[in-house]
């Protein structure tokens, strides 16, 4: 889950990341499909720093492996506004 949606320029998303990842991806891509910004992580929130980006639409990209087995993938729409 990512939070809050839309987030003011020099904010931050939150990825709420559950308890029983083992790793994982998110990349930021502008609408032009260039990736803006990418980070690893493993369980626990992880947060995207928007300063260093325009406002406009980007897209996320979480893709997640659990400790278990298993895993997934989602693409979210997030603006970023002034």
């Amino acid at each position: 889950m990512l939070a809050p949606v839309p987030v003011a320029k020099g904010g931050a998303i939150t990825l709420f990341v559950p308890a029983q990842t083992a790793s994982g991806v998110w990349e930021v891509y502008n609408v032009a499909g260039q990736r803006v910004s990418s980070l690893s992580f493993a369980s626990g929130t992880q947060a995207w720093d928007t300063q260093p980006v325009s406002p406009g639409i980007y897209l996320v990209h979480v893709k997640v492996a659990y400790e278990k087995g298993g895993g997934g993938e989602a693409w979210q729409k997030v603006a970023v506004v002034r």
